[in-house]
């Protein structure tokens, strides 16, 4: 059986999965199998996964009601082999470098103890041209708190970037046994169900980090990340408080994981929300002096006063941040979501 099982999703793809697939057959690590999990596209999708399955004997095609991206990967898990050792997912208008799988399994056979590899990543337009490397934010505890950004030749990604949300993305191979380990992938939090997944990941155990590029990330119109399905009923508008309320209540299944999950929370928000706040309400404070919409304008103000609130709270007053009593700080209100 193949070493590495693959989870193509896909939802409305039909003009990009066949470039989709022929990246997955281009890989210079031919030891693969995968299953397409077309999410109840409303488009040809479906009919064009069974005649790319037709010709390519390692792949097979799993149809089912929409439910979310998070959901077809579930289901796509559940056809994976028991024999497999590495799982990856991939979206059906995303594409791998040739290299992909070469490079990541060499990472994950090198470094034994970790659970997962992740890499760089590339943006491609919708006809498929490149657009550069995008950036990929790795943000850690820097001098005296600062949050700072790891370089991209550093080759460990530590729990404390994925719970503040960033090194977020599909872009990752993870060992059979950790994957299984996890709760899985949960649908009501996209587009942040990948940031929830990798912290699972993140507290069993080391993330290594692949700095080339091999990832090749599709830009257009039609993304939920870019607004394109942004009135899909499964993607509620407070998904990022329901993410950040599942990891105030996350229980640690040891002293370990306890004290991860504690260091990353104090460390969220004494440092990174405070500061994020105050970066982003900079940025929508400019877009209300060049538009004149009041929207930018409350954003702005909105997190200042969070900002300030953090600051007093957690520096001058020197209260300890604590995952059970903030969750009072993440109302499931759609007007909240950050």
């Amino acid at each position: 059986m193949a070493r590495v099982f693959v989870i193509v999703t896909c939802y409305r793809h039909a003009r990009f999965l066949p470039a989709t697939v022929a990246s997955m057959t281009a890989q210079r690590l031919a030891d693969w199998q995968g299953v397409i999990v077309d999410d109840g596209s409303p488009d040809e999708s479906l009919a064009v996964a069974r005649a790319l399955a037709a010709a390519e004997p390692r792949l097979s095609v799993l149809g089912k009601a929409n439910g979310g991206v998070g959901d077809a990967r579930n289901a796509g898990f559940a056809c994976c082999p028991p024999e497999a050792e590495f799982v990856c997912v991939l979206d059906g208008d995303d594409a791998w470098d040739p290299a992909f799988l070469e490079a990541m399994v060499r990472r994950l056979d090198d470094t034994p103890s970790a659970v997962a590899a992740t890499c760089a990543f590339r943006v491609i337009d919708e006809a498929g041209r490149d657009q550069g490397i995008a950036r990929r934010s790795r943000i850690v505890p820097g001098l005296l708190g600062w949050p700072r950004d790891l370089r991209r030749q550093a080759v460990d990604t530590p729990f404390v970037a994925f719970y503040c949300a960033t090194a977020q993305g599909p872009f990752a191979l993870f060992r059979r046994d950790a994957y299984e380990a996890t709760r899985g992938w949960v649908r009501d939090f996209s587009p942040h169900e990948d940031t929830d997944f990798l912290c699972q990941i993140a507290l069993r155990g080391r993330v290594c980090f692949e700095p080339r590029a091999l990832y090749l990330k599709r830009h257009h119109v039609r993304q939920v990340t870019r607004g394109g399905e942004a009135r899909l009923p499964h993607l509620p508008a407070d998904a990022y408080h329901r993410f950040r309320r599942r990891w105030c209540l996350w229980p640690a299944a040891d002293a370990r994981e306890e004290a991860l999950l504690a260091a990353a929370h104090r460390y969220y928000m004494r440092w990174f929300r405070p500061l994020r706040d105050l970066k982003v309400a900079g940025r929508a404070l400019r877009a209300f002096l060049r538009s004149g919409e009041a929207r930018h304008l409350r954003w702005s103000l909105f997190l200042l006063r969070r900002a300030s609130a953090d600051l007093l709270r957690y520096h001058l007053l020197r209260r300890q941040p604590d995952r059970a009593r903030d969750l009072a700080r993440f109302p499931l209100d759609p007007g909240s979501a950050a």
